[in-house]
């Protein structure tokens, strides 16, 4: 008799498969899985946008489906070790993966309208229904490939000898495809598919797989009918009025619509969304420069610095369409305008439509990370404009005690930084006070005003700086529109007190935000909850 120590417990033997084509099924499907991850954020981006909470939402969900998937998958294959049932759950995985783009766009146009995008409702939207959403999205074809890797291990088993070496392997054939299938869609399948083609293909090549594992013919078929249908299937990702352009890039679900700003008169006139669309990012008005929008007032760093007769070079840090680079050229017409841009499909889009080539020049856009530029530029600059939002959050890196020192080692001596900091009501500064204590880190003054009641400009400067002086520089500049704009900003002195609009005097308050704490998307929902709590 032997002992259990010379492993000679057997178990139930399968039907033979040829076990390279198992490591083929399991290599195809981590692929898949990761396939399926990266094409669903960009399927949920143009509705929710691509911050970090709806990142957390893709991936936490993702991670519950498959742990579901390998329990379901480990029980099914100890009752039916059997390769076909193996290739069935396959097949339904690709078939629901080639089928969920098409159910995705009506599944997410109803949740939002579902929920009514108030302050008071913004957590639902911000946290809740992205979870809800991606749920009903990944469920099936998830869970489904959960159960691939179990499942090949109990038909690769034959004993228990070797059976940790079998594991092993299979995990590291997974690993492997999963590897691939981060990569694939990123840098092939989505710039040159698009979105809706990457399932599509992510399904077909479960199809095929499960066609020749199961020898069943009709699902052969079945794939490559698959893969010719959304060649001719066009349609719109996310419908919106107005809508003249929409295209995908590595960072945004880009968007151009009709702009009601610039009167019923401008045929020309553009506006630019990205991602979930709650905001625009550029406008564009062939008659109307100066919209009454936060972009106006960026215009009044350098008279608040006092350099304004001399403003020679620029940089604006999440150029976009240039809406401000336009309003700059028209105060300053001698202004060089350097204009970094990480996503160059945005640029693309915006000397098309947007007529970028006309105030910024084609050799002054950069596409690169503003952090990024400011450590190889060396110049000064007397402008520094900061408006790189993915809405509603800035990027964390554009945020810090270490930005905002490599800032103010890239400006002139009497220059000035502005930027925009999101609020979600008059009187809830939080953020731009905390990023208020950090720009303090390296650079003593500010000065900061509401544009509205969602919007806060910040203004620093080496130099000294005062809203009356600010004011009379305004109104006394040979530039109409400044003058202008400099009496439009002492009419809202009577909004000031409410915080509205105008200068205010919030202070300072939290500790610096760092490269190793930045924790700005915990701080913006943090005043949404506060604001839903209160109402």
């Amino acid at each position: 008799m032997h002992s259990m120590n010379e492993q000679s417990i057997s178990l139930p033997r399968s039907r033979e498969r040829p076990s390279w084509f198992l490591a083929v099924t399991v290599f195809t499907c981590g692929m898949a899985v990761m396939i399926i991850e990266m094409a669903a954020s960009r399927l949920i981006a143009p509705y929710y946008g691509t911050s970090l909470p709806v990142w957390t939402a893709l991936i936490g969900t993702l991670l519950i489906f498959l742990s579901v998937g390998y329990t379901v998958g480990g029980r099914i294959a100890d009752r039916h070790p059997r390769p076909e049932v193996l290739y069935r759950i396959i097949a339904a995985a690709g078939a629901c993966t080639v089928l969920l783009p098409f159910i995705a766009r009506p599944v997410l146009m109803l949740s939002m309208n579902a929920v009514n995008v108030s302050a008071k409702s913004y957590l639902v939207v911000a946290l809740v229904v992205p979870i809800v959403v991606t749920v009903l999205l990944v469920a099936a074809p998830v869970t489904a490939l959960g159960c691939v890797s179990p499942f090949a291990l109990r038909l690769s088993a034959r004993s228990v000898e070797g059976m940790g070496r079998i594991a092993g392997r299979l995990s590291a054939i997974s690993n492997a495809g999963s590897i691939l299938g981060t990569f694939l869609p990123v840098f092939l399948l989505i710039p040159f598919l698009g979105t809706k083609n990457t399932f599509i293909v992510a399904g077909a090549l479960l199809l095929v797989v499960a066609g020749i594992g199961a020898a069943r013919i009709k699902l052969l078929a079945l794939a490559m009918l698959a893969l010719v249908p959304a060649v001719g299937i066009t349609a719109t990702v996310k419908p919106s009025s107005g809508l003249i352009y929409e295209t995908e890039s590595n960072y945004h679900y880009i968007q151009v619509l009709k702009n009601g700003m610039c009167g019923k008169d401008d045929e020309q006139g553009v506006k630019l969304y990205l991602n979930e669309g709650h905001s625009v990012h550029s406008s564009y008005c062939s008659k109307r420069l100066w919209l009454g929008r936060y972009w106006d007032w960026f215009s009044m760093a350098p008279f608040a610095a006092g350099n304004a007769s001399k403003v020679n070079r620029v940089l604006i840090i999440g150029l976009a369409c240039g809406t401000m680079a336009q309003q700059y050229k028209e105060l300053f017409p001698s202004a060089e305008i350097d204009g970094v841009e990480i996503d160059g499909k945005v640029l693309e889009v915006c000397r098309r439509s947007f007529h970028l080539n006309d105030f910024v020049s084609r050799e002054r856009q950069f596409e690169l990370d503003g952090r990024t530029f400011l450590y190889r530029e060396e110049a000064p600059y007397d402008v520094i404009i900061i408006d790189a939002f993915r809405q509603p959050y800035i990027p964390f890196h554009l945020t810090t005690s270490e930005f905002f020192m490599a800032v103010k080692s890239r400006l002139a001596p009497d220059g000035a930084v502005v930027m925009n900091v999101n609020r979600v009501k008059a009187a809830n500064h939080q953020l731009a006070q905390r990023v208020l204590s950090t720009i303090h880190t390296a650079l003593p003054h500010t000065l900061t005003f509401s544009t509205d009641k969602n919007n806060d400009i910040i203004i620093a400067s080496a130099m000294p700086l005062d809203p009356e002086t600010t004011l009379a520089r305004m109104e006394e500049a040979p530039s109409e529109a400044a003058r202008r704009l400099g009496r439009k900003a002492r009419s809202y002195a009577r909004y000031a007190a409410v915080g509205t609009a105008g200068f205010n005097a919030f202070v300072p308050a939290g500790a610096p935000l760092t490269d190793d704490r930045a924790p700005v998307e915990a701080l913006w929902d943090g005043m949404f909850l506060s604001l839903a709590q209160k109402e």
